[in-house]
């Protein structure tokens, strides 16, 4: 018999409601919407999580309930959660256990034997929220054997918190976002003073601040002409024009977009080191008012930075990373540092012919084919830029 919902009225969902909507905020998290559910629900145990618990990770999930010092989360994690039978649910659709689990069949397996009857556990309510083709968020409430069966009341109740529930995950992710665009910047600066510039949907300037403007000024490998940017090697300029473009009209942030690009700078050692990416919808969201919102809004973010040289050790971790000869990793080391493949022949003593050789066997290893792309991957990968 399907067990009554007490008192949802629209009080209570409203309360409900705000608590899940606020839960991010407490300490620890959610506890006020746990409890609401549990005493609507006849729960003996409620979880909200945003990572399912596997062997690798004792996930990220948020618990109310009776005995829960002795619900040991790391031993279900590490042996018992490969054993659970109530995992990857359809998306946004309550079910329960019994649904996919007749209570006879579930009485003979180990992860009942061994887990679930300890803790006086058989019925559970489960929705999973999926995103990318994963589950992002799920929300449990556990009952006892001897208690009423769950039903239609409360499958009612985990479909209207549904869409709710969605809102509240994009809510955590772009808070994820921010302390990754966070860490991004504090990575990419912690050595140097760091060049910043925003760029709107036309790939103009909206913003630079003072090392970026500095460098701009004083055509310094880079430079700004009617708003633009424009890299004062022709070759290069090429390179860059692609790249912004391409990152200003990327939608939705798609920060997979990020590139690395090297610009020489005349009669300097060291060139221009530029990592550009899409902003993210959390970075846009953190931006001053003057660029969210319009046309002209900013799209794109430019940070630059003045290195040192790549040297040997590098060149020793990108020997390791790709499996590339000395010559090989010598070759990709000059070109992000900067140096044409004249002025690389020049300074190694070498043909052309045989920096070409090698460059196509960089590509090969690499998995690139222009050298544009390889620049571009190993600054990603053996400096501070993304």
């Amino acid at each position: 018999m399907a067990r009554a919902i007490p008192d949802l009225d629209l009080a209570a969902f409203s309360s409900l409601l705000e608590a899940l909507y606020s839960g991010h905020f407490e300490t620890p998290p959610w506890q006020r919407f746990l409890e609401q559910l549990r005493t609507l629900t006849g729960g003996r145990l409620v979880a909200l999580g945003f990572c399912r618990p596997n062997p690798e990770h004792p996930g990220a999930t948020f618990f109310t309930g009776d005995d829960l010092e002795g619900m040991n989360l790391r031993r279900y994690a590490e042996e018992y959660s490969a054993l659970d039978p109530f995992v990857n649910l359809p998306d946004g659709t309550p079910v329960t256990l019994e649904d996919m689990l007749p209570m006879a069949a579930l009485r003979e397996t180990a992860f009942y034997r061994d887990f679930l009857r300890p803790f006086d556990v058989a019925q559970v309510l489960g929705l999973d929220i999926h995103d990318q083709g994963r589950v992002a968020l799920l929300l449990r409430v556990q009952r006892s054997e001897q208690a009423p069966r769950f039903g239609e009341d409360e499958k009612a109740l985990f479909a209207l918190l549904e869409p709710h529930l969605r809102q509240v995950l994009r809510a955590v992710q772009r808070d994820r976002e921010r302390v990754s665009e966070h860490s991004l910047f504090e990575s990419i600066t912690g050595h140097l003073e760091m060049g910043t510039i925003l760029l709107n949907r036309q790939c103009r300037v909206a913003y630079s601040n003072p090392v970026a403007r500095h460098l701009l000024e004083r055509g310094d490998g880079l430079r700004e002409i009617q708003g633009g940017l424009v890299a004062t090697s022709r070759a290069d300029n090429r390179d860059l024009q692609v790249l912004l473009e391409a990152c200003c009209a990327a939608g939705d942030g798609n920060t997979s977009l990020a590139r690395a690009i090297s610009l020489p700078r005349p009669g300097q050692e060291s060139g221009l080191h530029l990592l550009v990416k899409p902003l993210s919808p959390a970075a846009e969201d953190a931006l001053a008012p003057e660029f969210r919102g319009d046309e002209h809004a900013a799209r794109a973010v430019v940070y630059i930075r003045i290195p040192d040289p790549l040297d040997a050790g590098h060149k020793d971790l990108l020997e390791q990373l790709f499996a590339l000869t000395p010559s090989e990793a010598r070759l990709a080391l000059a070109l992000a540092n900067g140096m044409s493949l004249d002025e690389i022949a020049e300074h190694l003593c070498v043909s052309r012919n045989t920096l070409r050789t090698q460059l196509r066997t960089t590509f090969q290893k690499t998995g690139v084919n222009q050298q544009s792309a390889l620049v571009s991957l190993v600054l990603r990968s053996v400096t501070g830029l993304g």
